[in-house]
């Protein structure tokens, strides 16, 4: 009895194992074809894509675009450069102020 138990569990485990095999068969053959597919795409890709912005139709824009970024920055280090000198001056009165009144 328990011999075709066993024998029972291990057709099942086995039956079980092939239906997995299988799945994964089919799983690598797909993942081949998208492989295959990607390449291919890629390859266009490169070909058809222009490596710089001279040959963009929306050169204008991009341009526009990073001195809007450039002023921006500026502007910010301008900012930050201006609260720096503001503190130091404040430092620097209150110094004069203490030996004053002292």
């Amino acid at each position: 009895m328990l011999h075709d138990i066993l024998s029972g569990w291990r057709a099942g485990y086995e039956s079980h194992i092939e239906v997995t095999n299988l799945a994964l068969q089919k799983i690598e053959k797909h993942l081949e074809k998208l492989n295959g597919t990607v390449a291919s795409q890629q390859k266009i890709i490169d070909q058809n894509l222009p490596h710089n912005i001279a040959h963009c139709s929306q050169v204008k824009n991009i341009e526009e675009l990073k001195e809007n970024m450039i002023t921006g920055k500026a502007i910010r280090n301008y900012i930050y450069g201006a609260i720096g000198i503001m503190g130091a001056l404040t430092g620097i009165l209150y110094v004069i102020f203490e030996i004053l009144v002292r």
